[in-house]
Order: C-alpha cells, then sequence, then structure tokens
C-alpha cells in the first residue's frame, strides 16, 4: 500500500481540520468513522484539476480535462486557526445537503489517522499516489501564465477561491476511478479525537434542534463542541 506524502503542508500547532457535513453525513461518521473521498468530477468547480498547460491552450480539451479528473480521488477540509462567517456556507440547492455540522480534527491526528487507513481498493500491490496538504490559490485568469508551476493539479485552484483555505487528501492513479467515490474508515468514533459543532448560521429552532440531537447520542455528546461563533450570533436565542 502507497504511503502518504505531504505536499504544500501547514506546519502543525494550534491548527485545525474541519469537515462540513450534512445531518445523514454525520449520523454516518458517528455510526461507522468512515469519511468520503470524491472523485474530483463530482465537485461543483468544472476546472478541478486543469493544469498550466490546458489553460495555454487556445481551447481547452474539456474531455480531456473530465478524464484526468476521473483520475483523482479528494477528501476536502478546511485548514484554518480560527472560524469565520464564509466558512459555515449554507447555500445548498437542497436542504438536506446544509453545512449544519462540522467536525473538528486537530491537524496532526488527522493526519495520523488518515495514514494509518486505507480505501476498500487498496492493497499491498496497489499503485497509487497519495498526498496531503494545502491548496496553493493561483491567479489563472492572467493571460501570460508563462513561468507559472504547480506539481500537482489537484492542489492549485484559482485565487478567487482562496477563502476556502482548503486542505485535502489526494489519490490518484494512471487510469480512471470506476466509482464515483470511496469511503475510508478512520477507526471508531468514539475513540478518535475530534469535536462537533452545529453550524451558528442556523435560524433558532433548526439550530436548537442539531443541538438536541447532539446531546441525545452517546458519542455526539461527549464530542460537541459549541463554535465560537455562537458567542456573537447567539442561534439560540433568535
Amino acid at each position: 500500500m502507497a504511503e502518504w506524502h505531504p505536499y504544500n503542508p501547514r506546519k502543525s500547532g494550534n491548527h485545525y481540520l474541519i469537515r462540513f457535513l450534512s445531518s445523514s453525513r454525520l449520523k454516518e461518521f458517528l455510526d461507522t468513522g468512515i469519511i468520503w473521498f470524491s472523485r474530483a468530477d463530482d465537485f461543483g468547480d468544472k476546472m478541478e484539476c486543469v493544469s498550466i498547460k490546458d489553460l495555454e491552450a487556445k481551447t481547452i480539451d474539456l474531455k480531456s480535462l473530465e478524464v484526468k479528473k476521473r483520475k483523482h480521488l479528494i477528501s476536502c477540509w478546511h485548514n484554518c486557526l480560527n472560524e469565520s462567517i464564509a466558512m459555515w456556507d449554507t447555500s445548498f440547492k437542497r436542504k438536506e445537503d446544509q453545512r449544519v455540522y462540522a467536525i473538528k480534527f486537530n491537524y496532526d491526528d488527522l493526519i495520523k489517522s488518515v495514514k494509518e487507513s486505507s480505501l476498500p481498493f487498496e492493497s499491498r500491490d496497489s499503485n497509487h499516489k497519495k498526498y496531503y496538504g494545502r491548496i496553493r490559490y493561483k491567479n489563472l485568469l492572467r493571460d501570460n501564465l508563462k513561468g507559472e508551476k504547480v506539481r500537482i493539479s489537484a492542489f492549485r485552484k484559482e485565487y478567487s477561491f482562496h477563502y476556502e483555505n482548503e486542505f485535502r487528501f489526494v489519490i490518484q492513479q494512471e487510469f480512471p476511478f470506476p466509482n464515483k467515490g470511496y469511503n475510508m474508515k478512520l477507526g471508531n468514533p468514539a475513540t478518535l479525537k475530534f469535536k462537533i459543532m452545529v453550524n451558528p448560521l442556523l435560524e433558532k429552532n433548526d439550530y436548537l434542534g442539531k443541538l438536541e440531537f447532539l446531546k441525545s447520542h452517546k458519542i455526539a455528546s461527549i464530542k460537541h463542541q459549541d463554535s465560537k461563533l455562537v458567542k456573537w450570533l447567539n442561534p439560540s436565542k433568535w
């Protein structure tokens, strides 16, 4: 099984890695301890994995780009020291997909857990390349991109997305992955070191309902931690 390699990592310390989840995804994580790796062609940004060479061409070969995206599996996290309002975006087409919870890991703890885990298709003979690290946000809208270099295109995005502070675990191979994504089991949720926060931008009744679920759940009740923004937004009062 291939080893994980750091690529543009942020130094450890007081930094955290946060994953935003819908209600169903949180319940799934609490029941199984799994996190989702999505194939890159299933992301909202249609320019995922685009290379400088692609952008320099007169016309981007979209078919080739789609094939390239299907060769990458990615698990996205928010890398931060402090929370921001922007990271709690609630604009989803379906209410059931809203970011209503977040699981928060210490930087080193999550990386350790991922390194000790594997995806279902991996074996000793698996010929994959695996990396983890921060996204580098570049101004890719310029007409002249000469001199721009990032070795792994899955770690580069247009600068307009820099507010995301995204951190990724990336698995790539030479041929497309057959499935849209795969689950990786990190471990037993009861013993994993993480905290759960409720989205402080939710309406009062919705927010209180999510809190009530955490309090009633055996594992979630001891993992709950208020978002730091609760003191300012007071979601339980209005």
